[in-house]
């Protein structure tokens, strides 16, 4: 881009009007598409899925279970009655009291959940780490042969609806459009360190307008089946909202819409790495949508993300350096901003490892995912950055970027990220009132705080 200006967007009381229309992320975190950004089953951890549904009607959603490299490791109906909830834990198979530690998923039955299989209510993962997404794909109309008061019929009947049902012929019989009240938690629990960290699920509203109820052995509907019957001209919209107002850009391909409404310029956490308190801090960084570009789908960003740390009184890191893996080997920067390894899946960032630990692959030290650590303090003086705000930059002043650009030319400076923090501070033991060790370990979840910037070329 030359020189560029900050775009008057669209007035909030233009896109007030018909808000549920389009794909946009919505901050209260109900909405027809969810994206949990990580669970894991590593390092002492376990991580316990809620899923809710908060509308009056029975509502029918595709759970995708993925692993770090976005690869399905397990797909089902999820049939969620009015009001209903429904649970899911993905732990190793140590907990159950099996001398093997195998990554398992084990469901509840307060809801149905289909194909109807032997392995219920347990589950093999292959895999410890990865994300989960849940896709809204309808629900049921108000008067419909599969639900009563407001429930869905027993599992049984609905597997047999798939196969000699209306549901053999046509899979939206008897469903509407998806209501979008859906929301789901993650809580990331490690026992035996007396932790939890609860992560709510990114939730998309004005994901799909239609039902696109599928049979429990069809995969999709994704992230890509974004769907807008109300576009203009037979492509999908999208809604960002900003402290300006908001803009409303309509796209050929579903996932553009998407990706412009996860768009992150930038993201802020605050960390303590204090040797004194046994802080650490790690930072997990999600790209949702990267494997739909190595797939070859028509989403094209090119990014490459930096990181830049400041103390708490906001002075820059500079002069002592700072070294990051990056293939071939390892970088250290004399300076404030250090590049980070862009289009991982998940990338995860120990912000305090230890410099002999720079150039190792590790696994980190609170989630337990393989890891190439940063270090804030890997040369010169560590006193002086223990604590302080890091901050992700997307590409925002990268002369080479490929960012997402509308049609109109505007430009979404950034890329489609979530991410979130655990800080963790470690006094070993304490003794209770009864002369008992206890442990007392404290961990506290960072949401990033995010800007968001578009712009058009001139």
């Amino acid at each position: 881009m030359h020189a560029t200006r900050l775009l008057v967007v669209i007035g909030l009381a233009m896109a007030s009007a018909s808000l549920g229309a389009q794909v946009h992320r919505a901050d209260a975190g109900l909405g027809s598409a969810l994206i949990v950004p990580y669970w894991t089953t590593s390092a002492g951890n376990g991580s316990v899925l809620t899923v809710r549904n908060d509308g009056d009607e029975p509502s029918a959603a595709k759970f995708r279970v993925l692993d770090s490299d976005g690869t399905l490791l397990l797909n089902r109906n999820l049939y969620l009655d009015a009001g209903g909830v429904w649970t899911a834990g993905l732990i190793s198979s140590s907990m159950l009291g099996d001398d093997a530690d195998e990554p398992l998923l084990t469901i509840s039955d307060t809801s149905c959940s289909l194909p109807l299989d032997e392995h219920f209510p347990i589950y093999p993962l292959g895999s410890r780490h990865g994300s989960i997404e849940i896709i809204e794909m309808a629900r049921a109309e108000s008067e419909s042969p599969v639900t009563s008061d407001g429930r869905w019929l027993g599992c049984p009947e609905l597997a047999d609806e798939f196969e000699i049902g209306d549901w053999a012929m046509d899979p939206n019989a008897f469903l509407d459009s998806p209501s979008g009240h859906l929301s789901a938690t993650v809580s990331i629990i490690n026992v035996f360190g007396g932790t939890m960290n609860s992560i709510a699920a990114t939730a998309l509203s004005g994901f799909s307008g239609i039902a696109q109820h599928t049979a429990p052995t069809d995969a999709t509907p994704d992230l890509a089946n974004a769907n807008d019957p109300g576009a203009e001209h037979g492509g999908t919209r999208s809604l960002l909202c900003m402290s300006s107002g908001c803009r409303i850009d309509e796209w050929s391909h579903p996932l553009e819409a998407v990706a412009a409404a996860l768009m992150a310029t930038a993201h802020r956490v605050d960390f303590s790495i204090e040797p004194n308190l046994g802080a650490k801090t790690e930072w997990m960084l999600h790209r949702p949508l990267a494997r739909y570009q190595d797939n070859g789908a028509e989403l094209l960003i090119d990014v490459e993300p930096t990181l830049k740390v400041r103390s708490r009184s906001g002075d820059l890191r500079e002069g002592s350096g700072v070294c990051v893996t990056l293939p071939p080997g390892v970088t250290c920067v004399k300076g404030p901003e250090f590049p980070v390894a862009p289009g991982n899946i998940h990338y995860s960032m120990p912000l305090n490892a230890h410099p002999s630990e720079i150039g190792m692959a590790i696994e980190s030290p609170i989630l337990g995912h393989p890891a190439m650590p940063a270090s804030s303090h890997a040369l010169g003086h560590p006193s002086f950055f223990v604590e302080g705000v890091a901050r992700l930059s997307f590409g925002e002043h990268d002369d080479d970027a490929v960012f997402l650009t509308a049609p109109d030319g505007t430009v979404y400076v950034g890329e489609p990220v979530i991410s979130f923090a655990i800080q963790q501070f470690t006094n070993g033991t304490v003794t209770d009132g009864s002369g008992v060790n206890v442990l007392s370990n404290y961990r506290a979840l960072e949401q990033p705080r995010i800007r968001r910037r578009i712009e058009t070329a001139e």
